[in-house]
């Protein structure tokens, strides 16, 4: 099912598995990480009960961010910029 679902989608969409707030995105391309080799590199790994999960990096999110220019992708911009500044 997983690989249906990216086989039959764009390469600017995405396949979500679950229900917000608890689901997955999988992305074929991101907006503004052109390479993403570079960008795996520079991801960073979270923790949660235990279970480590690969995430983007805080500079390549806040680039796709601005890339796909969204109202609320622009907002998360804003907060994540708020918080830089706080650490």
């Amino acid at each position: 099912m997983i690989f249906e679902g990216l086989q039959s989608a764009k390469p600017d969409e995405f396949v979500r598995f679950g229900i917000p707030p608890a689901c997955i995105d999988i992305l074929q391309r991101i907006p503004g990480l052109d390479d993403f080799e570079q960008a795996y590199d520079r991801r960073v790994t979270i923790e949660d009960n235990h279970i480590r999960f690969p995430v983007i990096g805080r500079d390549d999110l806040l680039r796709a961010k601005r890339a796909a220019g969204r109202q609320v992708d622009l907002q998360d911009v804003v907060s994540l910029e708020k918080v830089g500044a706080r650490e």
